[in-house]
């Protein structure tokens, strides 16, 4: 049987003890408004995708659970992954790929958490 996967994955929370200049950006409104985008994607790719099997990767702080629980799977690292932020998140990918493959995934679809598809199932 067909077992789709999808690994919403290349984000990050930077902890407050980071400056975020370090990694060449900086917003007003910190890292916040980031748990709503992701809240909001990770929505709406279930609700598309409701027999999928839904991996989310990202590291720094963890996001709320009730965000995390969205999905059927997730790897968040507590800490910054260095060299991580900036070179397409190599680390996090291979952790969502090994999770897929873990639950017999057949297809996998990776994309950022932060994005949208519009194409259901």
């Amino acid at each position: 049987m067909k077992k789709d996967c999808i690994i919403l994955t290349h984000q990050f929370l930077l902890p407050k003890s980071i400056n975020p200049r370090r990694y060449g950006f900086h917003t007003s409104q910190g890292e916040k408004w980031k748990t709503k985008v992701f809240d909001f994607c990770i929505s709406h790719f279930r609700r598309n995708n409701p027999k999928a099997i839904l991996i989310i990767t990202g590291h720094g702080d963890v996001p709320p659970m009730d965000i995390l629980k969205k999905a059927d799977r997730y790897y968040w690292s507590p800490e910054i992954i260095n060299g991580e932020i900036g070179h397409g998140h190599p680390v996090l990918v291979t952790e969502g790929l090994k999770i897929a493959k873990e639950e017999g995934a057949t297809y996998v679809c990776k994309t950022r958490l932060d994005s949208v598809n519009l194409i259901e199932n």
